[in-house]
């Protein structure tokens, strides 16, 4: 199998928590990756609340691109639980990945969560044990050993997280730090370009994304 050219970066969009592939951040990026002629290289897992099941899923979906692609041709952008997702990942197969008001600790954050839950997107039901929070543990990032592969994109308005556990987390990381804002990150779209500018992302041809 071909791989694709260099500029053709495949880009995985990991959604948050109590969200889905129907996300406006996951939909902004599709249309920016289709702007650049990249449709066909965006991905977008649909995840579950079973954290064990997720993992499994992503580190599959990623080996699988590895096996044709260069590490520098496969990149991540993962919001709120996704940035979790996404900093494990990034850290354990050497992947550059933009984190957008990330989790940094799932399991305290959950703790107090277990119980019926239910996904606003798909109303799908689901109950969260102690053993989720013990795979999450095993996932949380005591050190991040290879700082260079990430970009933080926090807001201080953040009203779930507290954004200064992933300003403290990431302080060696390249980052970009906004007063105000909400968890949702506003203004996303006009983040995309330098994103992209970080993970490597180009057109197939020329074009790029202008900042």
């Amino acid at each position: 199998m071909h791989s694709l050219p260099h500029s053709a970066t495949i880009v995985y969009y990991i959604h948050g928590f109590n969200s889905s592939p129907q996300s406006h951040k996951a939909q902004v990026l599709a249309q920016a990756m289709a702007e650049l002629g990249l449709s066909e290289q965006y991905r977008v897992p649909a995840l579950s609340y079973d954290p064990e099941r997720n993992i499994q899923l992503l580190e599959e979906s990623i080996r699988a691109s590895l096996q044709t692609e260069p590490k520098d041709n496969v990149v991540l952008v993962g919001s709120s639980m996704g940035g979790f997702y996404s900093a494990f990942l990034s850290q354990k197969y050497g992947l550059k990945a933009a984190l957008v008001n990330p989790v940094v600790d799932a399991a305290n954050l959950l703790e107090t969560h277990i119980g019926e839950l239910t996904n606003d997107y798909t109303g799908e039901r689901y109950e969260m044990s102690e053993s989720d929070l013990e795979v999450y543990r095993k996932l949380t990032l005591q050190n991040v050993e290879q700082p260079e592969k990430l970009l933080l994109l926090v807001q201080r308005g953040d009203e779930v997280l507290d954004s200064q556990l992933a300003i403290d987390r990431y302080a060696e990381c390249a980052n970009v730090i906004q007063q105000g804002g909400s968890h949702g990150f506003d203004g996303f779209e006009e983040m995309v370009p330098r994103i992209f500018k970080f993970l490597g992302v180009r057109g197939l041809g020329a074009h790029e994304l202008s900042e």
